[in-house]
C-alpha cells in the first residue's frame, strides 16, 4: 500500500475546498506544512528528553503524536513512538520501552524505512538481552541485521553482530559467539570514527575465551585491547575492566605473580568512580585470589562484600556468583548459601520465562492495536471523504446560488449604470441648450446694442452737431459737452457689444458647468468648501464623451468618498493640459488612511477599472492625518 497516498488525497480535497469557498493559501496549510511541523513538533521534545525536562517532554511528544495521527503521517507517528520507547529505557521501564520500540518497529516496516526499523529492532534485541531473553534476542538482532545488511549501514552491522556474540556467550554457544564478534569487527573497519569499539570487541572475544576456560587465548586478547595507550582517556571504565580482566585471567591461568597488586588497582579505581557493579566483581576477584592462596578469612569477607553490593544494585549475576563462592568457602554455612542460590536462580528463571511470555504479549497487543488503529483510519478515512463529498455537494449549489445571485446584481448595477450615464447624458444636454440660449441671447443683446441703439445714438449725435443753435457762449459750450456726453456713451455702448460678443466666442464648455453645477446641488446640505480650478486651454468640446462621462463618475466617487469617510473641510479639484494629456487633481484635508493596509472597496476599484478602460492612469495617494489625493491622466 502506498502510504503517501492518503496525504496526497487529503492535500487535494484542501486545494478543492479553498478553490469552492475561496480560502487563501493561510486559511488552508498543506498537507506538506503540516508534515513539516509535525517533525519540528517531535525533534523538539527529543531535545527535552535529551535535557532531562520530563514534563515538556510528555507534553510535546503527546502533541506530534496527535498530530501525526490526525494527518496520517506514519513516519512521524513511528518517529513519536521510537521517543516514548528512548524516554522509557532512559527510566529503565524496560517493558514500556521494548512496547514502544515495537510500534516504532512496526511503523517503520510498514513503510519501508529499513535503517529506522532495524533501530528499533536492535533496541529491542538489547532489552531482551539485559533481561536475559537470549534465545528472543538473538532472532530480533538477526532481523535487524537484515535490515541493516539492506542499507549497507556498517555502523549498525558492527553493533548487532557485537550484540548476537554477547547473546551466543550467554548461550553457551563460544564458536559463534567469537564469530559473530570478528564480524562486527570486520564491519568496524569500514567505519570512519571507531572510537573505542575495537577495544570493546577485544573485550568481549577475551571473556569468551576465558569461560571457554581457554585463559592464554583470553590474556592476549586483554593485552592487545589494553596496548591502546588512548584508551584510558576515551574509555575510562572499558580500560579498567580489562586491567581487572587482565588479571584475573592470569590468576585462572596460575600465573600468580604481582596478579594481587594488578586485582587492587581496578578496585580501587572503581570505587574512586562509585561503580558499584564493578567494585563487586573487582572483590569476586580477589576473594577468589585468598581462596587461591588458602586465606579463607579474607576470601569470605570480599565475597560477602561482593554478595551486598551485587544484591543493592539488584545485579543477580554477580549475587548469584558471590552466593556460589561463599557456599564453597563458608563451609559452616554452605548450606544456607545454597539454599538462598537455588531459591535466587528459580526465582530469576520463572521472571526470564515471565519475560519471554511479555515480550510475546507484547509483539501480539501491538499487532491486535496496529490492526485496530488501521481500521479505524479506514473508517475515517471513509467519514472523511464521504463528509467532504457531501461538503463539496453543498457547497456547489451554495456556489451556484450565489454566482446566480451575483449575476443578477452585476446586471443590476449595469442597468443602474446605464441609467446614470443617461441622466448624465441629459444634464450635459440640458446645460447645452441652457448655455445655447444664453449664448443665442447674449449675441441678440450685442447685435442691439451694435446695430440698433448705438446707430441710433450716432445718428442723434450728429444730427444734433450740424444744427446751428443761436445763444450765447454757455449755450453753445453746454451743447459741446452734452454731444462729448453722447460720444462717451457710444463708445461705453460699444465695449459692451464687443464685450459680450468675445465673451459668446471664448466660453468654457458646458462639462466645467455641469459638474459645477452636479456639486453645488449635492453639496447644498454639507459643510465641505468646494474650489474648481480648469485650465483655459482645455477645449472641452472637443473631448470624447466617454472621457468626460468618466471623469464626472470619478469625481462623483470621489466626492462621496471624501463626505462619507474624511471628515474633511476642503475638496479642490483641478484641470490641467500637459501637451496632449488632461490631468485631473482632487485633493481633501481629511482623515486620510493607510494604502497598504486597507481593503480597496468597490469603488476604488470601479475608478481604477475605468480609467484602464481608456489606457490612461490613475494614482491614489493617502496616510493617516495627510489628507487624500486623487490623480488621472488621460489622453484627451
Amino acid at each position: 500500500m502506498n502510504t503517501k497516498l492518503p496525504h496526497l488525497v487529503r492535500a487535494l480535497l484542501i486545494i478543492l475546498i479553498g478553490i469552492f469557498f475561496g480560502c487563501n493559501k493561510k486559511e488552508a496549510p498543506s498537507a506538506l506544512q503540516e508534515v513539516l511541523l509535525n517533525r519540528k513538533i517531535l525533534d523538539s521534545a527529543y531535545l527535552a528528553k535529551q535535557k532531562k525536562d520530563t514534563s515538556l517532554f510528555k507534553r510535546l511528544n503527546k502533541k506530534g503524536l496527535d498530530l501525526s495521527i490526525k494527518s496520517k503521517d506514519t513516519f512521524a507517528i513511528a518517529d513519536a513512538y521510537w521517543n516514548y520507547g528512548s524516554f522509557h529505557s532512559s527510566k529503565e521501564q524496560l517493558d514500556s520501552s521494548y512496547y514502544y520500540f515495537d510500534l516504532a518497529f512496526k511503523g517503520f516496516n510498514k513503510i519501508q524505512h529499513n535503517f529506522n526499523a532495524g533501530k528499533m529492532l536492535y533496541n529491542m534485541a538489547v532489552i531482551q538481552k539485559n533481561l536475559n531473553d537470549f534465545t528472543g534476542s538473538e532472532i530480533t538482532t538477526s532481523q535487524s541485521i537484515s535490515k541493516f545488511d539492506k542499507e549497507k549501514h556498517h555502523y549498525n552491522l558492527y553493533l548487532s553482530y557485537n550484540n548476537l556474540g554477547v547473546i551466543y556467550y550467554n548461550l553457551n554457544e563460544f564458536e559463534k559467539s567469537i564469530e559473530s564478534h570478528n564480524k562486527a569487527l570486520d564491519y568496524l573497519k569500514k567505519v570512519k570514527n571507531k572510537r573505542s569499539f575495537k577495544e570493546g570487541s577485544l573485550n568481549n572475544i577475551g571473556i569468551t575465551h576465558q569461560k571457554n576456560q581457554d585463559y592464554k587465548k583470553a590474556i592476549s586478547y586483554f593485552e592487545e585491547a589494553l596496548s591502546n595507550d588512548s584508551l584510558k582517556y576515551k574509555n575510562h571504565r572499558l580500560y579498567i575492566r580489562l586491567l581487572d580482566n587482565l588479571a584475573y585471567n592470569k590468576l585462572l591461568h596460575g600465573d600468580t605473580l604481582n596478579v594481587h597488586k594488578a586485582l587492587l588497582k581496578p578496585l580501587q579505581l572503581r570505587d574512586s568512580m562509585n561503580n558499584t557493579s564493578g567494585v563487586a566483581i573487582s572483590k569476586l576477584h580477589l576473594s577468589e585470589y585468598y581462596a587461591f592462596k588458602q586465606d579463607t578469612t579474607k576470601a569470605i569477607t570480599f565475597a560477602q562484600d561482593a554478595h551486598d553490593l551485587a544484591k543493592s544494585v539488584d545485579n543477580h549475576r554477580d549475587e548469584l556468583s558471590a552466593l556460589q563462592l561463599l557456599s564453597n568457602l563458608d563451609l559452616k554455612n554452605s548450606g544456607n548459601y545454597l539454599a538462598k542460590y537455588v531459591q535466587l536462580n528459580d526465582s530469576l528463571q520463572v521472571e526470564e520465562r515471565s519475560i519471554r511470555n511479555k515480550f510475546t504479549r507484547i509483539s501480539f497487543e501491538t499487532d491486535e492495536y496496529i490492526e485496530q488503529t488501521e481500521k479505524l483510519s479506514r473508517d475515517n478515512l471513509l467519514i472523511t471523504i464521504i463528509s467532504i463529498s457531501t461538503l463539496l455537494l453543498l457547497g456547489s449549489i451554495f456556489i451556484i446560488r450565489l454566482q446566480r445571485a451575483k449575476n443578477k446584481r452585476l446586471l443590476l448595477e449595469q442597468e443602474q449604470q446605464n441609467d446614470r450615464e443617461q441622466i448624465y447624458q441629459l444634464m450635459i444636454d440640458q446645460q447645452s441648450k441652457l448655455e445655447e440660449g444664453r449664448s443665442s441671447e447674449r449675441t441678440r443683446i450685442s447685435e442691439e446694442l451694435h446695430d440698433g441703439i448705438l446707430g441710433s445714438m450716432y445718428g442723434t449725435r450728429m444730427g444734433l452737431g450740424f444744427l446751428e443753435i443761436e445763444g450765447n457762449n454757455a449755450a453753445k459750450i453746454k451743447l459741446e459737452e452734452y454731444l462729448n456726453e453722447m460720444l462717451q456713451i457710444e463708445k461705453e455702448v460699444r465695449a459692451v457689444s464687443h464685450a459680450l460678443q468675445s465673451k459668446i466666442l471664448n466660453s468654457q464648455s458646458n462639462f466645467v458647468n455641469t459638474i459645477e453645477t452636479y456639486l453645488e446641488k449635492v453639496n447644498q446640505n454639507n459643510n465641505l468648501i468646494i474650489s474648481l480650478n480648469n485650465d483655459e486651454t482645455i477645449i472641452w468640446d472637443k473631448v470624447s464623451s466617454e472621457i468626460k462621462i468618466n471623469l464626472f463618475r470619478i469625481i462623483q466617487e470621489t466626492y462621496y468618498n471624501t463626505l462619507k469617510h474624511a471628515k474633511a473641510n476642503n475638496f479642490i479639484l483641478s484641470f490641467s493640459l500637459n501637451n496632449e494629456f488632461i490631468k485631473l487633481v482632487i485633493e481633501d484635508d481629511g482623515i486620510g488612511f493607510n494604502i497598504n493596509k486597507t481593503k480597496k472597496g468597490i469603488g476604488i476599484k470601479n475608478m481604477q477599472n475605468r480609467i484602464e478602460h481608456l489606457q490612461g492612469n490613475i494614482k491614489i495617494d493617502s496616510s493617516p492625518n495627510s489628507g487624500t489625493k486623487v490623480g488621472v491622466l488621460l489622453k484627451q
